[in-house]
């Protein structure tokens, strides 16, 4: 007796299919969450090493972060400069040295933020002043671009 165009073979082997799918694409989600963070995991391993108490170890996560991102403000030129943003209680935007700013967004993502910034629009523009990288308005009606 003929089915209405599908076998249970065929309906099995689809199923098949699709948790195959499913399964897969579940893995890619949740290796790209663990790949975001590599710099923080560093952090947070030196930080729990020299630390003995868990407030004491996010005391020194987020100081070490934020000296990182002090650190990565260096530059020659407005183009060495690139906006990012940050968490909450890191703050919310700030500007980098391009070729940092991958880095610094790596730690940032792995810092599990438990509070809420109450953050201005992000600035307009970077720029480099003085060896430091800024983030800056333009005046009203200025074209800009960031990146």
């Amino acid at each position: 007796m003929a089915m209405h165009g599908k076998s249970q073979k065929d309906v099995a082997q689809k199923s098949s299919l699709w948790g195959l799918i499913l399964a897969v694409f579940m893995i890619i989600i949740v290796l790209t969450l663990m790949q975001g963070g590599e710099e923080y995991a560093k952090i947070a391993r030196k930080c729990s090493a020299e630390t003995e108490y868990p407030s004491e170890e996010e005391a020194c996560i987020k100081q070490t972060i934020r000296t990182e991102i002090k650190n990565a403000d260096h530059c020659e030129i407005d183009a060495d400069c690139k906006m990012i943003s940050l968490t909450c209680p890191l703050g919310c935007n700030t500007a980098v040295n391009r070729q940092e700013a991958d880095r610094i967004r790596d730690m940032v993502a792995g810092f599990k933020s438990t509070c809420m910034d109450q953050c201005e629009p992000p600035p307009t523009r970077v720029q480099c002043q003085a060896g430091k990288c800024i983030a800056g308005r333009h005046p009203k009606n200025a074209l800009n671009y960031l990146y």
